[in-house]
């Protein structure tokens, strides 16, 4: 189990379809209680320290493997940096044990509730029974809210001809991280969109869209380490000087004066008008 109190490095995903397939994986393990943010990445470090601090974080397979035979809670903390905006970090934290062995004070949620389901930029992780499968597998979808938007934003955008935010969809459609779910998601938008095209715009020519959603094929862990930046030293405090000490205001060496000054003549004072 991790137990160091300061940390000069932390690894963090900067793929975000191994960052997924990372969590799905644990949870298909058992760690299905979890706890997720958002952290400035100047602020990561310390929140790092904290949560491995304070849960049974572990970055070691056979260590946490052990642990678990002698019927201990586990947990991996894993992160994300997107590298278009570099300067915040998801981070999930998930734990595999009892309710009761679960560190007090965090607000747990469970992956297999449907109202608590991990969530990661508009994609949600869930069990879906696949065709011709007996047993449901996890995979990653669309959330309802995001798959709402792409939808009513791609019709809007072909009925009032701003057909360079439909080119933006077509990217973010076409773009879909392709788990099984989301992927199936992806090619329903994308059938609408040529429905809705061939309807409302007949005899124009539709954007250039590309010819599939592709797959996510295993994934290895693709990431660096994120390093704490310089810190500076704590400033000195200055003690309050009293007045009443004598002891508290410097003496006064004649032999510290400036020659210079000691050879200046005296200033006479200016006469008075009408003298």
């Amino acid at each position: 189990m991790i137990n160091r109190k300061t940390v000069s490095k932390i690894w963090v995903f900067t793929s975000k379809a191994a960052f997924m397939q990372r969590i799905a994986d644990y949870v298909r393990t058992g760690h299905q209680a979890y706890i997720q943010g958002l952290t400035a990445a100047e602020k990561m470090h310390s929140t790092w320290e904290r949560l491995a601090m304070a849960h049974p974080v572990f970055d070691d397979k056979l260590k946490a493997f052990r642990a678990r035979e002698k019927g201990e809670p586990t947990g991996r903390l894993l992160m994300y940096q997107n590298l278009q905006q570099p300067d915040q970090i998801h981070w999930i934290l998930l734990v595999h044990g009892r309710k009761d062995q679960l560190t007090a004070g965090e607000k747990w949620r469970h992956a297999e509730d449907p109202h608590a389901r991990v969530q990661l930029t508009g994609y949600e992780l869930l069990r879906v029974t696949k065709e011709g499968q007996q047993k449901p597998s996890w995979t990653w979808r669309y959330n309802a809210q995001r798959y709402q938007d792409l939808r009513d934003s791609m019709v809007q955008a072909i009925r009032s001809r701003r057909d360079q935010d439909l080119k933006n969809l077509i990217e973010a459609i076409f773009g879909t991280v392709g788990f099984s779910g989301s992927r199936e998601q992806g090619k329903a938008l994308a059938s609408l969109m040529k429905e809705e095209w061939k309807k409302r715009r007949p005899g124009e020519e539709m954007p250039e869209t590309p010819k599939l959603i592709g797959w996510v094929r295993r994934k290895a862990d693709k990431g660096v380490f994120l390093k704490r930046g310089p810190t500076l030293p704590p400033s000195k405090k200055e003690r309050p000087i009293d007045p009443k000490k004598p002891s508290a205001w410097p003496e006064f060496d004649p032999a510290q004066i400036p020659q210079e000054f000691l050879q200046l003549e005296p200033i006479t004072t200016a006469p008075q008008r009408g003298e």
